[in-house]
């Protein structure tokens, strides 16, 4: 980025960015690299244009046709008024395209937010509004319209100003994704001119959301430099290497597909590939198809696979070697069949689109991928992950209490939600996750529950991971509180 340009810290309001004695400290320890995620981007397609890049239903791209792409698509949104800092919905599906903006919003500094496909009017309106959105991308051709629910609140924002479908045709008022793509607007500009909109390193590049049940989404501003030390991480712990090939069976912009697939896999110029479909037939022909090496499934998908056990034998899984696991506790049980009937190598891990990770080595013992989710992603104290009682106290080894975090992984603060962040940080900067954890001796920690799901009985807080156990072990009966 230009010397003197103003950075995300100067223009944008309502964020918690890094401190400046913070960032220096991370990058000269070597935990930050002052990279960008169009950083990567250009490395791949400059050291292996021609390799696979992405692949979905109906196309695929090599690193250096997404590099001309999402090129082309940043100037195309800079023309069409986007600009440095400004927010832009991607409420989207499982296509590449959803990398032609990503990347094309980032090149020119502006900032993609991660809508999910399940969001409907009262989140995207939330989202829009909460960020000022500048424009917003959404599917057509879809069982659900979202074209006509934008068209339905659009008039309350002001500065929505800019409406693109991916999929389908476009209404009057909006832009088709794919003319856009057909038309070269990189002839009418001066090679390198995208280059004066670099953003910096400690920039937003994408604005999560919280994955919560109840409640708004709430604001999750993740910065080039923390999501790459991320991505990084999880490389190492997953076994990622530039020939593997990431299979994203779940939402395309949800943080853990970015954290464990997409992410890794532009950090290493591996390949990833993109599926709609949930389904276990879909996943099993395209990891045949492609020699899928990763992917991530949340457990009740792992009971699927189990379960499809007469459809997965049609098909050759042997290139599958590593199977991320997140999002809620992982049964022993299924684990167990994983390891020994899939015959995959497990990363059972904690996980949290505000930063705090929790997970074990693609390569650790059995017992603890079945029982545990590991060590801290970054060990040490830059990256403090600990587990609290209620008075703010460090628990003992086999105490269970809420997992706190404060360090280069997770947010400083809620996007614009000065509440929210009053509660959910104390005095010394930790970030409450409302998780309950335990510690085991060996250090590896054991997910416990959801702290507004524990109930005092009697001056005793019992919890719902001892609960659950009561009642498998109880013969059928219910555990009495």
């Amino acid at each position: 980025m230009e010397k003197g340009k103003m950075t995300h810290r100067e223009i944008i309001d309502g964020w918690h960015p890094f401190t400046h004695e913070e960032i220096n400290r991370y990058v000269d320890k070597g935990f930050w690299r002052n990279l960008t995620v169009c950083d990567l981007l250009d490395k791949n397609a400059a050291i292996t244009p021609d390799k696979l890049a992405f692949a979905d239903d109906t196309t695929e791209i090599t690193w250096k046709e997404l590099q001309e792409r999402s090129n082309r698509i940043a100037l195309h949104l800079k023309k069409a008024g986007v600009e440095y800092g400004d927010f832009f919905v991607l409420q989207m599906t499982n296509v590449i395209a959803f990398f032609y903006l990503f990347f094309g919003l980032n090149r020119i500094g502006a900032v993609p937010v991660m809508g999910l496909p399940r969001h409907r009017k009262l989140e995207v309106n939330h989202e829009i509004g909460l960020h000022r959105a500048k424009g917003i991308c959404v599917m057509a051709g879809e069982k659900f319209d979202f074209v006509g629910m934008v068209e339905g609140i659009k008039d309350q924002h002001a500065y929505l100003e800019i409406f693109l479908v991916a999929g389908g045709e476009a209404p009057q008022g909006w832009q088709n994704l794919d003319e856009l793509l057909g038309r070269h607007i990189e002839e009418e500009y001066t090679p390198g001119y995208l280059d004066a909109f670099r953003p910096d390193p400690n920039d937003i590049c994408c604005e999560q959301l919280s994955g919560g049940t109840t409640g708004l989404p709430k604001g999750i501003p993740r910065t080039h430099n923390d999501y790459i030390c991320q991505w990084e991480g999880y490389g190492r712990i997953a076994g990622y290497t530039e020939e593997s090939v990431a299979l994203i069976p779940i939402p395309v912009g949800h943080n853990a597909a970015f954290i464990t697939l997409s992410g890794p896999s532009l950090f290493m110029g591996a390949t990833v590939v993109l599926t709609k479909s949930p389904r276990p037939k879909e996943s099993f022909e395209l990891i045949q198809k492609y020699g899928v090496t990763h992917t991530l499934l949340i457990p009740v998908q792992v009971s699927y696979w189990r379960d499809a056990g007469e459809v997965r034998d049609l098909y050759d899984l042997s290139s599958l070697r590593v199977m991320g696991v997140g999002a809620q506790k992982l049964r022993p049980e299924l684990a167990e069949w994983a390891l020994t009937d899939l015959e995959v190598d497990l990363v059972n891990h904690f996980g949290m689109a505000e930063g705090p990770m929790v997970c074990n080595r693609w390569n650790c013992p059995r017992e603890p991928q079945m029982y545990t989710v590991g060590f801290p992603m970054v060990l040490g104290p830059e990256a403090r992950i600990e587990i609290f009682n209620d008075r703010n106290e460090e628990m003992e080894t086999g105490e269970i209490g809420e997992l706190v975090a404060n360090g280069l992984l997770n947010l400083r603060g809620y996007f614009r939600n000065p509440e929210e962040n009053a509660n959910a940080f104390d005095e010394k900067g930790f970030f409450h996750t409302g998780d309950l954890m335990s510690r085991r001796p060996d250090g590896r920690f054991v997910v416990e529950g959801r702290k507004k799901d524990m109930v005092n009985r009697g001056g005793e807080n019992v919890y719902p991971e001892a609960v659950s156990k009561c009642e498998v072990c109880g013969g059928g009966g219910h555990a009495r509180l």
